[in-house]
């Protein structure tokens, strides 16, 4: 399962990143943030991350946070 890989490996963001999409279709935005968040600390993040975790500071009113996910995503893909 992705939380035994994410238990055996803290960093497995290929695992993370699942979870956080796994719950943010679920509708548990809280816990998706959380995985998406632990994904930044484990460079390269993908653009995915920083997408969807956008989208979720925006749905919390957390605007500032979107808009850093937004302008790292600008930076690492202009187009």
């Amino acid at each position: 399962s992705y939380e035994r890989a994410v238990e055996l490996d803290p960093s497995h963001t290929a695992a993370l990143f699942r979870l956080g999409f796994l719950n943010d279709l679920a509708g548990n935005d809280f816990d998706a943030i959380g995985y998406y968040e632990k994904c930044l600390r484990h460079p390269p993040v993908g653009k995915g991350v920083l997408y969807n975790l956008g989208v979720l500071y925006e749905d919390h009113n957390q605007y500032d946070k979107a808009a850093d996910c937004y302008r790292r995503l600008l930076k690492a893909d202009p187009t």
